[in-house]
């Protein structure tokens, strides 16, 4: 998309749950585009889940309870 429409979007990657990393988070974007207009929050955690085999697991395993801590 981004070369599709020649648009700047950059992107970041923190650990959400470390109020630290939130913080160069959020000085990094201002210091790349200038200032934070809006914020979306689009934090997930498969942390709950069981990723034995990698960061991810998979969605069929995934129970309400575990989507809902997620």
């Amino acid at each position: 998309m981004k070369r599709g429409l020649e648009i700047n979007a950059p992107a970041s990657c923190a650990n959400l749950t470390k109020p630290l990393a939130v913080k160069q988070l959020i000085l990094e974007v201002i210091q790349t585009l200038g200032s934070l207009d809006g914020v979306v929050n689009n934090a997930g955690m498969t942390s709950v889940l069981d990723t034995s085999e990698g960061e991810f697991a998979s969605i069929d395993d995934t129970t309400i309870e575990k989507w809902q801590k997620s």
